[in-house]
């Protein structure tokens, strides 16, 4: 079970400023209990507060569970990731942007 769910990013060029969560989410419906957090809440609520946080996502009209989100350090600074890719840039795949 997730702490909290990440269904939205606010990014500029390759890092994410904001990100929109949930506690809760309805297939149909989506997200319940919705609020902002900045990148650097996420970062510490997973290296810090060991929080389960994972993607959600809308495909067909339907809300889906998406990956657990990881922090990865890459040349000393930290990023938001599903995937472990590398690269030095935020990456939460299949997320919507606002």
């Amino acid at each position: 079970m997730a702490d909290y769910y990440i269904y939205a990013v606010h990014q500029e060029k390759d890092v994410i400023e904001t990100v929109k969560i949930c506690i809760s989410y309805n297939e149909a419906t989506g997200p319940e209990n919705k609020s902002l957090k900045t990148r650097q809440n996420v970062i510490s609520d997973i290296d810090e507060s060991k929080k389960s946080i994972f993607t959600l996502y809308k495909e067909s009209q339907v809300w889906k569970l998406g990956e657990m989100v990881k922090v990865k350090e890459i040349s000393g600074e930290k990023y938001i990731k599903t995937k472990a890719n590398g690269k030095r840039c935020d990456n939460l795949d299949n997320i919507e942007q606002y």
